[in-house]
């Protein structure tokens, strides 16, 4: 099955802030699981689409129409969160009307995908993320938090300044995952 996310970055400073984490937690013997993989950028995801029959150029074309004329705007990343169904640990950032009312209107402008649609990524059920840990045990999910605790401490802010589709490709016999781009847009600047 194929799957593909559309994913908001950070601004540089942002990004290897986020990066630093993933790499601490690395160097700590804690969890490796971002840093491996290929080509993943610390993100938010917007929505995440699974399916077979999938247009990617129509999703190319939505994600344009989508971003045009956007400015990058503030975040800041406040607290740390889990899933436990998934064994995710991530940062979370501090939830606005505006960055809700973004999350709506790329729902809006993928309705054509409404049965692609990823659940958990639908308004009135996302809860926005970055995620520093997949798949993790127990064990390691308390380990991340407890780093996590440790090194994030009152958070930070920064800028969202691209938003970007990307395929999932996942290897099932090695669980290695990597994320291509396919298309990259950065958001206007900050004025």
């Amino acid at each position: 099955m194929k799957m593909y996310a559309v994913e908001l970055f950070f601004d540089e400073q942002t990004e290897a802030k986020l990066l630093g984490i993933w790499q601490g937690l690395a160097e700590a013997g804690i969890n490796n699981s971002m840093i491996n993989i290929e080509g993943c950028r610390p993100h938010i995801s917007l929505g995440v689409l699974v399916g077979e029959d999938l247009d990617v150029d129509v999703m190319k074309q939505r994600l344009t129409e989508f971003a045009a004329g956007r400015a990058a705007f503030e975040v800041r990343l406040e607290g740390v969160g889990t899933f436990p169904t998934s064994g995710t640990v991530f940062l979370s950032p501090t939830v606005t009307e505006s960055l809700l009312q973004l999350h709506r209107e790329f729902h809006a402008a993928f309705a054509a995908f409404e049965e692609h649609k990823n659940p958990y990524y639908l308004p009135e059920r996302w809860v926005p993320h970055c995620t520093v840990g997949i798949r993790l045990s127990a064990e390691e999910t308390e380990r991340v938090i407890g780093y996590c605790f440790r090194n994030f401490g009152s958070g930070f802010h920064g800028s969202i300044d691209e938003v970007s589709l990307v395929e999932i490709f996942r290897d099932p016999e090695t669980n290695c995952t990597n994320t291509p781009k396919l298309l990259s847009i950065p958001l206007e600047s900050q004025k």
